[in-house]
């Protein structure tokens, strides 16, 4: 084969080479800058040191997951670092990592994370009014969003109740929604018989007539589940 030719045929697959060997020692590289984690290890101050490096370098994408996984198991110590640093956005803070703190303060799907929230939308409720219904969303996959709903009801904030209303509005009739509804009914009401608390339930009273019917079934559904006798093992 002609020399020339040789150099020219294997003068590209060279590059390429080039070029996956920079991949390779980039990835690397990244791999060595991320910290190992395991959260069931980590110590507070661990925790605490992750979030304020991740928060620190910008939220950077390698690390949301993991985030994620602790604004779950350990709210307490993530939910206050990340609303303190949104308390403290300034003009120079992108649109995208304020939308993204705010994001893993609704995956945390829990009581302190809508309180934060809550509180977030008293400062700016255009900018987070939206994650009100974004926790409700993430929090179904591992606990009852209507129990947060009636908590966020609770909080007596305008704003929030309406995008606590609009979210249940727009969700209980999908999959067992009016179940999950009426099981966080049945968990707060004080009287035996939950069905005769319906019509004065502060979140039926904001839903079309046709709901409150419909929950009405989903009570008398659990009241009849309650009373029959445990199936045998």
């Amino acid at each position: 084969m002609d020399s020339r030719f040789s150099a020219t045929l294997h003068t590209p697959v060279r590059r390429v080479l080039a070029l996956l060997l920079l991949v390779g020692t980039l990835a690397a590289a990244q791999n060595v800058n991320e910290p190992s984690f395991n959260i069931r290890t980590m110590t507070d101050d661990e925790v605490r040191s992750y979030v304020e490096t991740a928060l620190r370098l910008g939220l950077p994408q390698e690390r949301l997951d993991n985030l994620n996984l602790l604004a779950i198991n350990r709210g307490r110590i993530v939910v206050p670092l990340l609303t303190g640093r949104l308390d403290r956005t300034t003009s120079a803070d992108s649109a995208t990592f304020v939308h993204t703190a705010a994001d893993i303060l609704a995956y945390s799907g829990s009581e302190i994370g809508l309180d934060a929230l809550a509180a977030l939308c008293q400062r700016d409720s255009t900018k987070f009014g939206y994650f009100i219904g974004r926790l409700l969303d993430y929090s179904a996959e591992h606990r009852n969003p209507y129990a947060l709903a009636y908590h966020a009801l609770d909080l007596r904030q305008d704003m929030v109740t309406e995008r606590v209303a609009a979210w249940v509005e727009g969700n209980a009739e999908r999959g067992n929604g009016y179940e999950r509804w009426a099981q966080a009914l049945r968990e707060r009401s004080s009287s035996p018989n939950a069905m005769g608390t319906v019509s004065a339930d502060p979140l039926v009273s904001r839903m079309p007539g046709a709901v409150a019917g419909r929950l009405q079934q989903a009570l008398a559904a659990a009241e009849t589940r309650s009373k029959l006798p445990p199936a045998d093992k």
